[in-house]
């Protein structure tokens, strides 16, 4: 008997939803007042990402509104505040204007500037861009499937991953700091054609298993 390679589909889903279900949980739990699963996801993810603040994207509540933005804008760092509420080596502080140093020893995931106050996505905007790529790929597969009778060439990863290669190292050396936008875009494209990738090896995998 061989297995379908729609059980290979939804362990991919498993895993793809794994990554960014608690990624956009978290502010969304923070945001409605339920402080303890919001605290159990930030702690949860923090070895999968740096989780800095100005890194990252956030859900801002305006009045009622909700919207979701950068969470410091690079005009706006002086006129933003920043809390560590559920993570970090200190926690509670006292709000405190944002400074990058501050950010990134306590790994702050409120942010409040003129008037709108908001709560980080549980990683950065490169990592948000990434899962919701793998997400993609998994949609994108099902009527892409039937077209492609071989398993891609990694070369296609390779070139996906150069972007996010190149804009990641530089800022990692200090050559740039990288806009939040660029890592969206990045981890988008990465993710995606990874994803897609390893959906279609699973299914290929799965397809040729016997019992």
């Amino acid at each position: 008997m061989r297995i379908d390679w729609k059980a290979a589909y939804l362990l991919y889903l498993l895993f793809a939803g794994s990554l960014l279900a608690p990624a956009i949980l978290a502010p969304v739990f923070a945001t409605a007042g339920v402080d303890y699963f919001a605290a159990v996801i930030y702690n949860f993810t923090k070895p999968l990402c740096h989780q800095y603040i100005y890194r990252s994207y956030c859900i801002f509540n305006s009045n009622g509104t909700l919207s979701v933005e950068e969470c410091i804008p690079k005009s706006e760092e002086n006129a933003s505040f920043v809390q560590t509420k559920f993570s970090g080596r200190v926690s509670n502080l006292s709000k405190f204007v944002y400074r990058r140093e501050d950010v990134g020893v306590n790994r702050s995931e409120y942010v409040e500037r003129y008037g709108k106050r908001g709560y980080k996505f549980a990683v950065c905007a490169r990592d948000l861009f990434q899962y919701a790529g793998l997400l993609v790929a998994a949609i994108a597969y099902i009527p892409l499937r039937k077209h492609v009778k071989s398993l891609p060439s990694t070369l296609y990863i390779v070139i996906a991953v150069i972007p996010l290669a190149i804009d990641g190292t530089g800022q990692m050396i200090g050559l740039w700091e990288s806009l939040n936008v660029m890592r969206a875009i990045t981890g988008f494209i990465a993710g995606t054609v990874l994803g897609y990738y390893i959906l279609f090896l699973l299914a290929d995998i799965f397809e040729n298993l016997k019992f």
